[in-house]
């Protein structure tokens, strides 16, 4: 991640959203742009108005050891799914076509980014993060 003039921090999404004539986003293509998913979601909610914007249904599952987020995001391809997870957040923004799915999911718990784990099967997103356990030092002097 990269930090920028007034706290903003970018994270890599290597596409180009292309809109067609008729309005609709036929696909993405891999370019290698900096870009967060929140300015996605802004630009793509600005130059697509009147489309369906939804913020799909979420369930937040916690295990021992990881953190599983499930989300109803049917009629979107695997490929337009994007996800920027942080270490007490998860942004997911999904498009294709005439649909439009964002959301930013805030967690009780400290993930690893980096551990993320992601099934899309049947219009359901299942992501996994591994949990980041905090561990106390003590120091004694000798």
């Amino acid at each position: 991640m990269e930090q920028l003039a007034g706290g903003l921090e970018t994270s890599i999404i290597s596409t180009l959203l292309t809109i067609g004539i008729s309005g609709k986003i036929p696909s993405f293509l891999d370019i290698g742009i900096k870009i967060s998913v929140h300015e996605i979601s802004d630009t793509l909610r600005s130059v697509i108005p009147g489309r369906n914007k939804n913020e799909p249904q979420y369930q937040i599952t916690t295990e021992k050891e990881c953190v599983i987020i499930t989300l109803d995001i049917p009629g979107i391809p695997r490929k337009n799914i994007y996800t920027d997870p942080r270490e007490k957040s998860v942004s997911i923004i999904a498009a294709f076509e005439d649909r439009l799915y964002t959301k930013n999911i805030p967690l009780k718990v400290r993930i690893d980014p980096l551990s993320e784990k992601m099934r899309y099967y049947n219009g359901v997103l299942e992501l996994r993060y591994k949990i980041v356990l905090l561990k106390k030092y003590i120091l004694t002097t000798l």
